[in-house]
């Protein structure tokens, strides 16, 4: 679900790209390649997908209410 530093770094280590620049430069190499994945991810995916689920949330809730209005039209007149 999340990407996380320590996951990148096992896979290049997995694919045999050893950095071989100092910890710092390697450390940070691998921190911007988080930081990346996790905005294509953010973009890609979880947006979308909440924006989605916002839709279905939103639907569902109209459709509830106009069912609940044409099952009792006497309790909306008493109410207004």
């Amino acid at each position: 679900q999340f990407v996380h530093f320590y996951d990148v770094e096992a896979v290049l280590h997995k694919l045999h790209i050893d950095i071989d620049p100092p910890l710092v430069v390697q450390s940070a190499l691998e921190l911007f390649i988080t930081i990346a994945l996790a905005t294509l991810s953010w973009h890609f995916f979880e947006r979308p997908f909440l924006r989605l689920g916002a839709r279905l949330t939103a639907r569902e809730g109209a459709e509830a209410s106009s069912a609940t209005a044409a099952l009792s039209p006497g309790r909306q007149r008493a109410t207004r």
